[in-house]
């Protein structure tokens, strides 16, 4: 893979608990890096939820180098979008790539 395809910026963000002002536990997102990736789109899809909500989902293969400890439980900001790894991350065996799918969900009224 010639690194030139990797063209997207994406930003590899880790979930952390912390304590909020009433001690109630509070979910934030920690930047881990930001990387130069590959990212196309596969699949659309919209159904109805409850309530009369719209959601709509987008499907996408995105490749990386290898970044270690990477998994199903971080997430990617890509343009803007905030994208959840939708499956555990596959490398090629060498430690120099890795391919995600990952989704971004969105719901309205």
């Amino acid at each position: 893979m010639r690194a030139g395809k990797l063209r997207h910026r994406l930003v590899i963000q880790r979930a952390t608990t912390t304590q909020g002002s009433t001690g109630q536990p509070v979910k934030t997102w920690t930047t881990l890096a930001t990387v130069w990736g590959d990212v196309k789109g596969i699949e659309s899809d919209e159904t109805e939820g409850g309530e009369k909500q719209t959601l709509a989902i987008a499907k996408y293969d995105i490749l990386i180098r290898y970044f270690a400890g990477l998994t199903a439980l971080d997430r990617l900001i890509h343009d803007g979008k905030v994208l959840e790894i939708a499956s555990t991350p596959v490398e090629d065996g060498r430690k120099r790539w890795m391919t995600l799918q990952a989704r971004e969900a969105r719901t309205w009224v």
